[in-house]
């Protein structure tokens, strides 16, 4: 994604306090139509020093997003975010 310089923020502390003051975030997924979005509530998670080791989401089961997400499909061009488990997205169930 494009992002201009006078809106890029390069600064991990800064993102990192933006994230912990709204926990919430938009996820961007390609999808086989176009670009899909969802509102989610997000979460950062910390090592027992503190320090960041990975961000956390929820996505309702019937949200299109979640399929998409779930499947693995990358975009061209777009890099892997790390997870602290190995296994694809699975939607949650009760």
């Amino acid at each position: 994604m494009h992002a201009p310089t006078a809106f890029r923020v390069n600064d991990t502390a800064e993102l990192v306090a933006f994230i912990e003051a709204r926990h919430f975030a938009t996820l961007v997924v390609a999808g086989p139509d176009g670009p899909l979005a969802a509102h989610v509530p997000m979460l950062v998670n910390r090592d027992a020093d503190g320090a960041v080791i990975s961000l956390e989401c929820h996505v309702a089961c019937n949200n299109p997003v979640t399929a998409i997400a779930a499947s693995g499909v990358k975009a061209p061009g777009s890099s892997s975010v790390p997870t602290r488990r190995p296994e694809p997205l699975r939607p949650m169930r009760p």
